[in-house]
Order: structure tokens, then C-alpha cells, then sequence
């Protein structure tokens, strides 16, 4: 056995010396954006190595020769209408955004399937409506259908999506162009089509700014619908950028991938479980810094608010997160979207469940191995230290973390939480970025004028005023292809002779035959899709945050 337990180390103080020297390495930065706990600089076990800096380099080649060809075009023909925009994709693929932005099931199933499907939520009484009922705001009866507002919530089929919060983020400026960040509610109803088991989300209405007339798709002229549409989006590619992306997965598992050098020796069973879920983290999230945080990144050029108003985004998301209350189940009930036969189609709910599934069982069979009784748990040194640390005010901060960990079960939830977002979660939010925010009509970071509730936007070419000059549009797209161009390796495929431990290679084999299944289920699913769901494919999902 290659891994042993402290208690059955031959060579106590060696052991403790070594990870004394690794506490002298890694450490936390409690000042650089409180109340997050993030790594004080990056040590060099965490650099990029040579074979990942040159498997990047070669699956980005498409993309920058995509980057010349697009300034080229867009340099000698002007962009007139909103659909110029798709002229950008030279070397690329055009994604569906391109062709089907405009249309209303597209927009209201980027909800439900799209880059960030963690904020919308089911209503469950009349009175969680954020607006009237009848002139100048939702309809008495719900169109083409003729139920009224009050039946559809009755029967679970209305759904919010709310960026309220953003309301006090304010616009920022770049080079003397001033931008814009609604923050806006949108209501959706959900409709059981005639000859579907599924049925389809429609969106209802949309209120911009809190208080104001609601914009709806019968009353509102096509225009201004198509400007409300276009403020959910800027909401929800900021919403998702900072809160579901930068913080809900780099920034809450950034603790671990420090606390786990400093407190478990190399040789300790989760150490080795949780390195190939924790590598290249430190250095991905260093650079996602630079590139959206520090001044004169994509946060002062691109995003909707200001560079402090961005970091306040952050900040806030943060905040409402908590490694318990954010497990995927515990989620998804607090959203009321854990009942299928309410919402049947929700892909993001079906694929994440099977995969969190499958890590629970790996990591239950892990623990198994070197966790015989529980006392084996509750008298593990380093375990002890690792949790006390996570959860101190002092350390990770780790809001949910249990400072003492007395059973496998409890291990086990919080390995899995971590295993869930280093991969699935992570792969979810990056990969999404390309199909939905790299074609700017789509997905705007920010509104270019305010857009107010009615009357300004009669044609595209009023329209253009709301979206991205070509400079910025195709800064946005080197942004979101870069990030989602390369995937370094495979959930639940580890390097050879990462575990040495015969034992662990059945547990291994478990969990690949497992996501195997899944990998079938969701290609025999998205056959009868229109467009298939594939960020929760485990083929399409790295170990870590490795990008």
C-alpha cells in the first residue's frame, strides 16, 4: 500500500515535518476580497506544466486564427443588424444562438438549459408574484392558454427568474463608452404541449427595473419585447460570470485545494483522492483574477457594472453559498425544482443527480477502504486539523464545512460536494459560455444605452444601440471560445499510476462503468431533443477546475 492512514505511518515526525514545510508554502489572502479566503500567491506545484500549456495552445490555434479573420471582416463591412454579428465565426462553428436568438422558447429554455439554469425558481403562492396582476403588469389569464395566473402557480407551472440584487450595481465606463446592467425579473410559465410528455417553457413577462410596467409579448411592441429579452440576458451572463462561475465553483473549492497540502501528507488516502479534483485550480483561479478582476480587465471593459460593482457580485454571491445549503438535491428543493413531474424537462436536475450519484458511490467506496468504524474517522489527525481549518474564520472560511468530522457519511457529503463542483459543476458554467455568450446579440455582458420600458426601439437598427460595438462583441468571443477550447482530461479517468493502491482499481472501475451508463442515457435522451444537452456528459466533463 502505497497510502497509509497517520496513525499507521512508520515515520510520524518525517510525515509531519513534511507537511509543516507545506503549511511554509501555501497559505490564505483574507485582504484581497473579503470575506473570501483565497491562496496567497501561487506555489509551484500549482504552475501550468509544459504538456498542458501545449495541449491549450494547439486547441486554441481554430481560435486565434478565428480572431484575425473576424477583426478583418468586420474591418471592411460594417455591422448593420444584429445577425452581422454572426460574421465573427470565420474558422468557428456558428452556435444555435445565431439563428434563434430572437425566437421566445429559445430564450425562455436558456433558463432551464442554458449557461446558468441555478436562478430561476418555481413559485409556490400568488403572492411571491414580484408584480400585479391585470393593467400594467402580468395578464389576468396567461396567453394562448386561458389559465389564469393564480391556477398556473397553483399547479406549480410559473417560474422567476430575478436579478433584482443587481439593482444597486452600478454601469460602468471604458474609454468614454458608458455601459449599462439591468436588473430585471422575468416570469415564466411552463406548458404541457398537446402530443409532448414534455412540454415547453414560455416566457410571460419581463419587469426591468423594480416598479416598473411590465413588458409582456402581446402588449409590448416586438422591439421593446426583444430589448426586455435582451436585459434578462445581460442580467444573467453577469449573474453567471461572477456568481454561478468565477464564485460558486472556482472560489468556494479554491480553500480546499489549499488546506488539503497544508493538513493531509502526500500519502494520506484523501490527499490522493482529492489531487487529480484540485489540480490546476489555484493557478486557473490566479489567472481568472487578472482577467476579470484586477482594473482594466473584462470587468472594466466588458461586464455590465463597474469593476467594484463586479467584485460586489462576488462578493455577494459568495455569501449566499454554503457548502451544505448548495448541494445539488438541497438546491434544487430550495428553488423547488426537485419534483420531475412538475418539470419534466430540466436536464441540468436529470444529468447532475446521475453524476452526483456516481461520486457518492466512488467516494463511499473510497472511504470503505481505509475507514473501517467510524472511531476511524473521529481519531484521523490530519482529517481533523483539514476540516477545523476549512471552517475557521482564521482559514478557509468555508461556510456549511463541519469543523469536526465524526463519521463517513459526513466525509463523504463534503468530498462529493467537492468532487461535484471541481467537475460537473465547473464543466457546466465553462463550457456554456461558448454556445450562449460567445455570439454577443444572444448574450450581451452589458446594455450599450439605458433601455427603458417602452416606445424606443422601432427596428435592428435601433436595437444596435443596446448591443457591443465589433471591438467589444469580439473581445467576447475570444473570452468565452478561449475559456471553453480546451478540456484536460476526463471525470473519473485518472493518470497512470495516480492510485498504486490495488484495491482502489475495482472502486475505479465502478465509477467509470457508472458514468458510462450515464454517458448512454443522456445521448439516448437527446434524441429527442431539438438541441442536445451535452455540458453533463461525463465524457465532456474535466476532474477539476482545469480551465
Amino acid at each position: 500500500m502505497d497510502v497509509c492512514l497517520p496513525r499507521d505511518d512508520p515515520r510520524p515526525e518525517q510525515r509531519r515535518a513534511r507537511i509543516a514545510r507545506q503549511r511554509d508554502v501555501y497559505g490564505y489572502d483574507h485582504d484581497y476580497l473579503p470575506p473570501l479566503a483565497i491562496s496567497q500567491g501561487c506555489p509551484r506545484a500549482e504552475y501550468f506544466t509544459a504538456p498542458y500549456l501545449a495541449r491549450r495552445l494547439v486547441a486554441s490555434r481554430r481560435l486565434l486564427a478565428n480572431l484575425f479573420l473576424a477583426w478583418a471582416r468586420t474591418r471592411l463591412a460594417s455591422l448593420r443588424l444584429p445577425e452581422d454579428f454572426a460574421r465573427m465565426f470565420v474558422t468557428l462553428p456558428r452556435p444555435r444562438s445565431t439563428r434563434a436568438w430572437r425566437d421566445d422558447v429559445f430564450f425562455a429554455r436558456q433558463r432551464l438549459d442554458g449557461a446558468n439554469p441555478m436562478r430561476i425558481r418555481r413559485l409556490l403562492h400568488p403572492d411571491e408574484l414580484p408584480f400585479a396582476v391585470g393593467p400594467g403588469g402580468v395578464g389576468e389569464r396567461l396567453p394562448g392558454t386561458g389559465t389564469t395566473v393564480e391556477d398556473a402557480v397553483e399547479a406549480g407551472a410559473l417560474y422567476l427568474a430575478d436579478y433584482a440584487h443587481l439593482a444597486p450595481i452600478g454601469g460602468g465606463e471604458w474609454r468614454g463608452l458608458r455601459r449599462y446592467l439591468p436588473a430585471p425579473r422575468a416570469l415564466f410559465h411552463w406548458r404541457t404541449a398537446r402530443h409532448a410528455a414534455q412540454g415547453t417553457l414560455f416566457p410571460v413577462a419581463i419587469e426591468l427595473h423594480p416598479g416598473c410596467e411590465v413588458s409582456t409579448p402581446e402588449r409590448s411592441r416586438s422591439w421593446d419585447w426583444l430589448a426586455a429579452k435582451l436585459c434578462v440576458q445581460i442580467a444573467d451572463a453577469n449573474d453567471m460570470e461572477l456568481g454561478s462561475h468565477l464564485a460558486r465553483t472556482h472560489l468556494v473549492i479554491e480553500p480546499f485545494a489549499i488546506a488539503t497540502p497544508r493538513h493531509l501528507a502526500a500519502d494520506h488516502p484523501l490527499h490522493r483522492l482529492l489531487e487529480p479534483h484540485l489540480r490546476f485550480l489555484i493557478v486557473n483561479t490566479r489567472l481568472g483574477r487578472q482577467i476579470l478582476m484586477k482594473p482594466g480587465s473584462l470587468s472594466d471593459q466588458l461586464c455590465g457594472g463597474t469593476r467594484e460593482g463586479s467584485l460586489e457580485i462576488v462578493r455577494d454571491s459568495y455569501r449566499g453559498w454554503s457548502l451544505d445549503g448548495n448541494a445539488l438535491d438541497a438546491d434544487l428543493a430550495e428553488r423547488c425544482l426537485d419534483d420531475p413531474g412538475l418539470l419534466p424537462d430540466f436536464p441540468y436536475r436529470e444529468d447532475g443527480r446521475r453524476l452526483w450519484q456516481a461520486l457518492r458511490e466512488y467516494v463511499d467506496g473510497y472511504l470503505a477502504l481505509y475507514y473501517r468504524e467510524p472511531a476511524d474517522v473521529a481519531g484521523d489527525a490530519e482529517l481533523q486539523a483539514w476540516a477545523a481549518e476549512l471552517a475557521s474564520p482564521d482559514g478557509g472560511r468555508v461556510k456549511g464545512m463541519p469543523a469536526r468530522i465524526d463519521g463517513a457519511d459526513t466525509l463523504a457529503r463534503v468530498l462529493t460536494m467537492v468532487l461535484f463542483t471541481s467537475g460537473p459543476q465547473h464543466a457546466l458554467v465553462n463550457y456554456g459560455q461558448s454556445p450562449f455568450l460567445g455570439f454577443a446579440p444572444n448574450m450581451p455582458l452589458a446594455a450599450y444605452c439605458d433601455v427603458p420600458t417602452c416606445g424606443a426601439f422601432e427596428s435592428d437598427e435601433d436595437l444596435m444601440r443596446v448591443l457591443p460595438p465589433p471591438e467589444w462583441a469580439r473581445r467576447q468571443l475570444l473570452t468565452m471560445e478561449g475559456l471553453s477550447a480546451y478540456q484536460h482530461d476526463r471525470l473519473g479517468h485518472y493518470p497512470p499510476g495516480h492510485f498504486r493502491d490495488p484495491e482502489v482499481q475495482p472502486v475505479i472501475r465502478g465509477l467509470q462503468g457508472r458514468l458510462g451508463e450515464i454517458e448512454t442515457a443522456i445521448d439516448e435522451r437527446n434524441l429527442e431533443r431539438e438541441e442536445a444537452y451535452e455540458f453533463l456528459k461525463p465524457s465532456r466533463v474535466p476532474n477539476s477546475i482545469s480551465i
